[in-house]
């Protein structure tokens, strides 16, 4: 019995500290939240550094990407290492599936429809056993979600604005939480204060750049400092109409050197390992960066980047520099398509790796 309670009361922290610390859901129950007929959301968090007195972004931490059909329903969510996978029925939610990296299912979530006001969100783990019940009261917006774990229940009482914008929100399990909030014209959140255990915390947002559709696409994060915490990045996708078909005649298509950075970086994390010799040793992954030249785009269709890094390898004269080379397609996507050593090979490990490098296929955007 002790367990169970430990095990509600750390599932309660779960729910403060990813709502405190994450990205905004994108969805509620399966429809899209944003202005405009989107077609995918790409949201990552990362550290916040500074260069010439700005904030800018610095490693990556936290990951989301969703994608939409053309009603706005939800069609499929890459949180970091974990997908979700919805099945409607006559557009209604009725499961969401979880599954891991290996395509193995974690969890499984039933949707049952009580009444017009009223939906019930039941989940299991792998083997089909009941980890807790949701329940979900609307009026039009929701106005209360109930969570029973345990044969503890949590509830979660909202109030919203006349914009319709959650102003407060009050969860009660053992202890108190209360979370208010303001927002801006578009209406995103501004300030949001949570008080839990007698103590309060303040979120500030700084939005540093909206799409022609009101919708963000950076914010700086404070969390009970001057100082931003971390620093949030939406990518927004559209489908083709009218006015996305006149803006993208007037839109270059060049690689932008943000998305060839977070491309060497994936490659990195996907290709790190350990190397050396005689008594010296390096590991090759995204911390042995060093510096990042600026993209060098000698035609329309092809570019490249020059990466330094901190790694001197046996019998090499010089620190390690390679370059990664981009190439567009047809469909005027960027891909990293292959990897050149520039100087700083000094063995046949590292020399050998890099000749499997040349048939890449990473799409950038």
């Amino acid at each position: 019995m002790i367990m169970k309670k430990v095990n509600v009361l750390i599932y309660g922290l779960l729910l403060i500290i990813c709502n405190f610390y994450s990205c905004d859901n994108e969805y509620e129950y399966g429809k899209v939240r944003y202005k405009g007929q989107v077609k995918s959301v790409t949201c990552r968090v990362c550290n916040v550094g500074e260069k010439f007195g700005k904030w800018i972004e610095g490693n990556q931490y936290f990951y989301s990407e969703y994608h939409y059909d053309t009603k706005g329903f939800y069609t499929e969510i890459n949180v970091n290492e974990t997908k979700i996978i919805p099945k409607y029925d006559k557009n209604k939610l009725i499961e969401e599936s979880s599954y891991n990296k290996d395509g193995e299912i974690l969890e499984i979530s039933k949707i049952r429809y009580i009444s017009k006001t009223e939906k019930e969100i039941t989940k299991f783990d792998s083997e089909g056993k009941k980890i807790y019940t949701i329940s979900l009261f609307y009026k039009g917006k929701l106005l209360e979600k109930s969570i029973f774990m345990d044969k503890t229940r949590t509830v979660v009482t909202n109030t919203y604005d006349k914009n319709e914008n959650i102003s407060e929100s009050v969860q009660i399990t053992d202890k108190e939480t209360y979370t208010t909030g303001s927002y801006d014209e578009f209406g995103n959140g501004i300030v949001k204060d949570t008080t839990v255990f007698n103590k309060k915390r303040v979120k500030k947002y700084e939005y540093l750049e909206y799409d022609i559709k009101g919708n963000w696409l950076k914010r700086l994060v404070y969390s009970d400092s001057d100082i931003p915490s971390s620093i949030e990045i939406n990518e927004i996708s559209y489908y083709d109409n009218f006015f996305s078909k006149i803006f993208s005649i007037f839109k270059k298509n060049k690689l932008q050197q943000k998305d060839a950075e977070r491309a060497i970086k994936r490659f990195m994390d996907d290709n790190e390992f350990d190397g050396g010799g005689w008594n010296q040793t390096y590991s090759f992954n995204a911390n042995a960066i060093n510096i990042i030249d600026p993209i060098n785009q000698f035609d329309k269709k092809q570019a490249n980047v020059v990466v330094h890094y901190d790694i001197r390898e046996p019998f090499a004269n010089d620190d390690l520099v390679l370059k990664f080379i981009f190439k567009e397609n047809v469909e005027n996507k960027w891909f990293l398509t292959s990897v050149e050593s520039v100087q700083g090979i000094g063995t046949e490990t590292l020399s050998s790796k890099i000749k499997k490098w040349n048939d890449l296929n990473i799409c950038v955007q």
